[in-house]
């Protein structure tokens, strides 16, 4: 299997080269290979594929080793006859690298410094609370028929003899539905129709359901089991992952903002008067590929 270079070419991709060109002395029993100015080492082929190799992606070594081969040797010539000529992208590079450091920051300081405790936790759940329920559900095969004769005949044959369905589902106007002997499987009640959910009101388990006339077509249902509603407590979501990243999405770019203002005091930052130029304006359309 080839992997295609544009595959993994990605911005990160862009980094790690950016950066691995300036080459210090190697540990041979690091050294995955070398030639004149150029080198590869076990610990960058660990990182390229961890990090530059698509997770769905599963490439023999030896291709991995022959892509990231072949996009070294590639940005080596890149500095002597493209760079030169293209100065853009040196500044693409150096602002790559500088994305890629600046997110491991953010989110390292994220960790460190977002905390949110239970009582913000509770109070995003109780104001959510519908997202943590589940509606009743209805477990439920159909019959379909092309007149509300054959419709009421079947439904009262049913209520005599339950066995009878798997007899009258060969006849049932639904050849998709004969294969699976009419089951439908399990429905939310806030998925059916409201003349469906209408019928099956005050029906219980293994209970008949119909006729339901729905675009000249006369629907049975059997009730083959019933789902109660049910919602999650606080105590059983509180220590979800979602749950937080929803109330840090929300925090954490006031909680960088504030630190990125600290950091213009520290660092004593000023815009000139060139930057201020049209300061309020839309910034001009982006040119580019």
């Amino acid at each position: 299997m080839r992997l295609r270079y544009k595959t993994i070419f990605s911005a990160a991709c862009l980094t790690f080269l950016a950066s691995s060109l300036a080459q210090s002395a190697l540990a041979e029993n690091d050294l995955y290979g070398k030639g004149n100015g150029v080198s590869i080492t076990a610990q960058e082929a660990e990182v390229f594929k961890n990090r530059m190799v698509p997770k769905e992606v599963i490439p023999p070594k030896r291709e991995m080793l022959r892509v990231m081969l072949q996009q070294r040797l590639f940005a080596k010539e890149a500095e002597t006859q493209i760079l030169p000529k293209d100065k853009d992208l040196a500044v693409e590079l150096e602002l790559l690298k500088e994305n890629r450091l600046a997110k491991a920051f953010a989110d390292d300081y994220l960790q460190k410094n977002l905390k949110i405790d239970d009582a913000v936790l509770e109070s995003y759940y109780l104001s959510h609370i519908e997202d943590y329920k589940t509606p009743k559900q209805f477990d439920l095969s159909r019959l379909i028929f092309d007149n509300q004769e054959k419709a009421q005949a079947a439904v009262q044959q049913l209520q005599q003899r339950p066995d009878a369905f798997s007899d009258l589902v060969k006849t049932s106007m639904d050849p998709v539905f004969r294969q699976k002997e009419g089951k439908m499987g399990l429905i939310k009640e806030t998925d059916l129709r409201p003349e469906i959910k209408n019928a099956l009101s005050d029906i219980k388990e293994n209970g008949i359901a119909g006729p339901v006339e729905i675009n000249g077509f006369y629907y049975v249902f059997r009730v083959n089991k019933i789902v109660p509603e049910s919602h999650r407590s606080f105590a059983d979501v509180k220590n979800d992952k979602s749950l937080y990243d929803k109330i840090a999405g929300a925090k954490k770019d006031e909680v960088l903002r504030k630190y990125a203002e600290e950091l213009v005091k520290k660092y004593g930052f000023e815009w000139t008067e060139l930057a201020k130029e049209g300061w309020d304006s839309p910034i001009a359309p982006i040119s580019g590929n």
